[in-house]
């Protein structure tokens, strides 16, 4: 197959979804595996799990990195064979350890010594390349069969975690920068202690990580380590060692340009005037095409500063999912995919714009199974409703010129500040907007409460004269609103 000078090697299956496709030279062929037919690969084919080509495009870069490093390798011009070489020694001899420990060998001096030895050998040659400290770690998981590494304990458990496969995805993550700052391929669990996890911290707030991202970082390490410490691979007292860190947050605030909404559980309540700008932003003068307008942003800001839906329910809604109400003065939306098992709900809107935007939605799909914001392209590893759009959120905030601590989980939160200043019940604000309540009377005794319990809370989300008007705007109810507005709203709250 003949490429362009500048090949992007993307390929799309005939269901959308993209893969990086690499041609493997064919002097390299015979390093790679052949298939169950015996044929050596001609490329390397990995999916890249999003059916957006401008995601795709920054999703190879890795893949295409990785393909490169092999064939410099391969060719003899990467960097340290003999590392690779030794790291791979390593490995074998684990695995001859054991095989040894399951036959009952492993009292067998012979045998163990040599494997001790040669072990040796190949933990110099790391020393050399690595240091001292990584040496002495290749040497501990290679020569102690008995325990198993970090990534056999890894790759063990999230199988049955049930975790979504983003959420494994952060896992592997965390535990791979770990083992590059450590600079070893594999470790033991019990080898990585609070010195380690102290200077691993370090590392990530000398880099370039945002401050969310290290918490990430952290968080997933010290949920694994729980795990470590029911499997007991590391004593108990071990499992606060990624806690109480000082994490630094070195990029100025509004570097990133997506967001992580669907996790930003400490957003902040939106401004007066924010909320207007974001109801009624025009669309933009020039004429370029775009997937997503700030028609659909209106509607998404509009329904969850009314609902307190998440983005990713918001954008995951269904026709089938919105009912009319038994008095026939609003609606019932059902939520079925959300962000816990709480999140799964029932509840109550009754807000007239929001109604009227909501049916409208729902009478325009042709099919009740199909999306009601059907602009939202499914992507990401847990292929989500949000993933794009999210994005495209957070990137249209900064051409508005908003504060970045502005997101669109601040609707939420201002829907949750407005349900406590008109004093709503603060467990029917829970149940509503998809919270755990932990207390063994919600838990084990309170039943699962009809929609029509939470009518005082839809009928109490309303806000002062210019957010409503702002509000009928973005549902479409009323036309645009004069711009000179806007610079008469001041920056208070949403009362």
């Amino acid at each position: 197959m003949a490429f362009r000078k500048s090949p992007s090697y993307l390929w799309q299956h005939p269901s959308g979804l993209w893969y990086f496709k690499r041609p493997i030279p064919p002097g390299l062929r015979e390093h790679f595996k052949p298939n169950a037919k015996g044929k050596r690969p001609t490329h390397i084919v990995e999916s890249l799990g999003t059916h957006s080509r401008p995601e795709a495009e920054k999703l190879k870069r890795p893949h295409a990195a990785a393909a490169e490093a092999t064939f410099r390798r391969l060719t003899g011009h990467g960097p340290s064979t003999a590392l690779e070489r030794a790291h791979a020694r390593l490995g074998e001899i684990r695995e001859a350890m054991v095989e040894l420990h399951a036959e009952g060998r492993a009292d067998e001096w012979a045998s163990t010594s040599a494997l001790e030895d040669m072990a040796r050998d190949a933990a110099e040659v790391v020393e050399k390349e690595r240091g001292e400290q990584a040496a002495l770690l290749a040497y501990n998981v290679a020569t102690d069969p008995t325990k198993r590494s970090l990534t056999q304990h890894l790759e063990e458990w999230l199988p049955v975690s049930k975790l979504t496969n983003q959420t494994q995805g952060d896992h592997r993550r965390a535990v791979k920068e770990l083992l590059a700052f450590l600079r070893v391929e594999d470790c033991l669990p019990c080898d990585v202690g609070e010195k380690e996890a102290t200077a691993f911290v370090d590392w990530l707030n000398g880099g370039d990580l945002s401050l969310a991202s290290k918490k990430q970082r952290t968080s997933k390490l010290g949920a694994f380590w729980k795990v470590l410490v029911k499997r007991r691979a590391v004593e108990r007292r071990m499992v606060g060692i990624w806690h109480e860190h000082d994490l630094t947050d070195p990029a100025p605030a509004g570097k990133a340009v997506g967001e992580t909404d669907d996790d930003d559980e400490e957003a902040r309540p939106l401004t007066q005037a924010e909320a207007v700008l974001l109801l009624t932003a025009p669309e933009a003068t020039d004429k370029r095409k775009r997937t997503y307008t700030r028609k659909l942003f209106r509607e998404l800001y509009a329904v969850a500063l009314v609902t307190g839906l998440r983005l990713n329910e918001v954008c995951s809604l269904r026709p089938l999912n919105v009912v009319a109400l038994e008095s026939g003065e609003g609606v019932v939306v059902y939520v079925r995919k959300a962000k816990t098992r709480a999140g799964v709900r029932a509840i109550p809107v009754t807000h007239p714009a929001i109604v009227a935007l909501l049916k409208r939605r729902a009478a325009a799909q042709a099919e009740p199974a199909g999306w009601l914001f059907s602009e939202c392209v499914p992507g990401g590893p847990d292929m989500k409703q949000s993933w794009h759009v999210q994005k495209a959120l957070g990137k249209d905030r900064r051409k508005l010129g908003l504060d970045p601590s502005a997101k669109f989980h601040s609707a939420r939160a201002s829907f949750a500040t407005r349900m406590e200043e008109q004093g709503m019940n603060s467990d029917h604000v829970k149940r509503y907007v998809g919270h755990v309540i932990d207390t063994v009377l919600s838990k084990h005794y309170v039943g699962k409460l009809k929609p029509e319990a939470f009518l005082p809370l839809a009928d109490a989300a309303r806000y002062c004269r210019e957010v409503e008007s702002a509000i009928a705007v973005a549902a479409g109810a009323v036309g645009e609103v004069d711009p000179r507005v806007l610079g008469q709203i001041s920056e208070t709250a949403l009362s």
